[in-house]
């Protein structure tokens, strides 16, 4: 049987892999702008993703490297562990610490643990109880959204149905989106938008390539993950970002079909923007969507990235995408997430410097017990 603190450890090093993951993603993205390819939305898209998926499937890479290690395929002495680096660096005197302080560094991680897996503390029931509380509040929060995507969609009026795949119309929203359920996906469209076929026919484009791309599937992942990272501020920080280059991206595959003119693809955003600020959608708090544009509370964040999609656009620059590029970069990001999976991994023997720290240790608190009992009366 696993142990709930297995679980909890593999917990923790995912979010350690979120966070590495995501700055290994942003030095990418620097480099893609140096290298003149700030429009390649695509390729930056598919890199984040691609990240995500590694992180995902790090504990095979992990399982993998351990099973080689007990093969005896690697040499002796061959360790990626970051803590026996730290512990081998104290030793040669790299850090100025006292052995036990060190020790009790080497050791909070495992110690906060175990305090908010038995919640044996204040510090340890309090954690406990945030992370408690605020993964039922984000749990309740996705089912009330759901619920209420649910209705919009049965509320609204089928119009056309291609295989899986449902048009419905709707009088309670004022923004295109789509979204799906375990088998149908759906777009829905505002049934004001029927009055303007050129509206309705750029909304439609701009739906469909999401549903070719799978960004709904991404969406509803990314939603339902939620719960279990919301204390994490890099999963809001990834999320938003996954969202503005789905967008940025899309609309650069519905203008490369030519089909388009892009101050008329524009216009249109700008006319759905105002008919959402006229009349509150419903599907604003629904989850999991992926809308023609985002609408919310934060007005100007929303308006800073229409102005962002408008620049896009209008430079006409197609993003210079390079699979090739993508590939590499890929790799590379994949080799990192996995050196730093196995390297935040516990050590399940006990190393020569591992050794030689406890002995230090105990030669300490020896010395520090003689010196109490000199100078007891």
């Amino acid at each position: 049987m696993i142990e709930i603190s297995a679980v909890f450890d593999a917990y923790i090093n995912a979010n350690i892999l979120l966070i590495v993951a995501y700055l290994g993603w942003l030095a990418v993205a620097y480099g893609l702008d140096r290298a003149g390819l700030g429009g390649a939305h695509t390729t930056r898209l598919g890199l984040l993703n691609g990240v995500f998926l590694a992180v995902l499937f790090a504990p095979l890479v992990v399982v993998a490297y351990a099973l080689t290690l007990r093969a005896g395929a690697l040499p002796p002495g061959v360790s990626l562990s970051v803590s026996d680096f730290v512990v081998a660096r104290y030793l040669n005197g790299g850090f100025d610490m006292k052995p036990t302080e060190f020790e009790s560094v080497m050791d909070f991680r495992a110690e906060l643990s175990a305090q908010i897996l038995s919640m044996s503390s204040v510090t340890g029931m309090i954690i406990a109880s945030g992370l408690i509380a605020g993964f039922a509040w984000c749990s309740a929060r996705l089912a009330l959204n759901i619920h209420a995507l649910r209705r919009i969609i049965r509320d609204s009026h089928l119009w056309r149905q291609f295989g899986l795949v449902e048009l419905r119309l709707s009088d309670r929203v004022s923004i295109p989106f789509s979204t799906r359920g375990l088998r149908r996906r759906y777009v829905v469209i505002p049934s004001a938008m029927l009055a303007d076929s050129d509206d309705l026919k750029m909304a439609l484009a701009h739906e469909f390539q999401h549903l070719r791309h799978s960004d709904l599937e991404w969406e509803v992942a990314l939603e339902f993950m939620r719960p279990l990272l919301f204390w994490n501020p890099v999963y809001f920080l990834w999320k938003r970002r996954v969202e503005q280059l789905r967008e940025l991206a899309c609309d650069q595959r519905v203008l490369a079909t030519n089909r388009f003119n892009v101050a008329d693809y524009c216009e249109c955003l700008l006319r759905v923007c105002r008919d959402s600020v006229a009349r509150r959608s419903d599907a604003w708090g629904a989850v999991p969507t992926v809308p023609l544009v985002a609408a919310g509370t934060h007005g100007g964040a929303t308006t800073q990235f229409l102005r962002q999609r408008f620049t896009s656009m209008l430079d006409g620059s197609r993003g210079g995408q390079s699979r090739l590029v993508s590939v590499g970069w890929m790799i590379a990001l994949v080799l990192l997430i996995s050196t730093a999976a196995i390297s935040i991994q516990k050590t399940g023997d006990w190393s020569h410097d591992r050794l030689m720290l406890s002995t230090i240790v105990n030669l300490e608190r020896l010395e520090v017990i003689n010196t109490f009992g000199q100078r007891s009366p």
